[in-house]
């Protein structure tokens, strides 16, 4: 069982369906800024973020300040031990990671879809 307070104690899980919602990636390329509290302009510096957990990671410095990564707000939010175990991304992995949530998005928004989108023929 899930280690969360709305959920702990429910026998009927029939009854949690919707509470907890994740949000779809259509459209991804085109809202900015990213993350819980938008600190991040870029698909590119979202996946690197992720990537910088991983041993022997190549993402120390984040792309959008040119300085290490900020200390997160709350560590033990984050589970390094499961980060750490997958293996890390080269930038043709990430601009790969990065052309297909592009590809996520409408046609009808494609003339939104920052710069860099044009890089993955979009």
């Amino acid at each position: 069982m899930a280690a969360n307070d709305a959920v702990a104690d429910a026998n009927d899980l029939s009854a949690l369906e919707g509470k907890f919602r994740v949000p779809t990636l259509r459209n991804v390329g085109v809202t900015a800024p990213y993350m819980h509290n938008g600190v991040f302009a870029s698909l590119d510096t979202v996946i690197r973020f992720y990537d910088k957990h991983l041993a022997n990671s190549d993402n120390t410095i984040n792309p959008e300040t040119g300085v290490a990564w900020a200390a997160p707000e709350i560590d033990r939010n984050i589970s390094s031990g499961i980060l750490q175990s997958g293996p890390k991304l080269s930038d043709t992995d990430i601009q790969g990671l990065v052309c297909f949530l592009y590809s996520l998005t409408d046609e009808q928004f494609e003339d939104q879809l920052p710069a860099d989108a044009a890089e993955c023929g979009l």
